[in-house]
């Protein structure tokens, strides 16, 4: 038999950061793994572009950092005009309810 150690510690919620979600919207037909492609080149790409910490999850493009969301679409279009192949089948992104 396996002996298991579990430790428990309270969460003060208010050191917990908040987080800002957005969703992809791609063209019909586009595959989950090219979604996820797109995903996670497009968070690799914010991440260099901003010097934040972004990261794609379960089709969520996360960052912590309250980014003004005219911002976003700025540089989704930077990036589109500058890499067109790569976002081909993306369309869109917004905010995550």
């Amino acid at each position: 038999m396996t002996d298991l150690f579990v430790e428990i510690f309270p969460l003060q919620p208010e050191s917990i950061p908040a987080l800002f979600a957005y969703r992809l919207d791609v063209l019909d037909g586009t595959s989950p793994a090219q979604i996820n492609r797109i995903g996670n080149r497009l968070a690799t790409a914010l991440e260099q572009l901003s010097g934040d910490t972004w990261l794609w999850s379960q089709g969520h493009l996360v960052t912590g950092v309250d980014y003004q969301f005219d911002d976003i679409k700025e540089a989704l279009a930077q990036l589109k005009n500058d890499h067109p192949e790569p976002y081909a089948a993306l369309n869109d992104i917004t905010p995550a309810p």
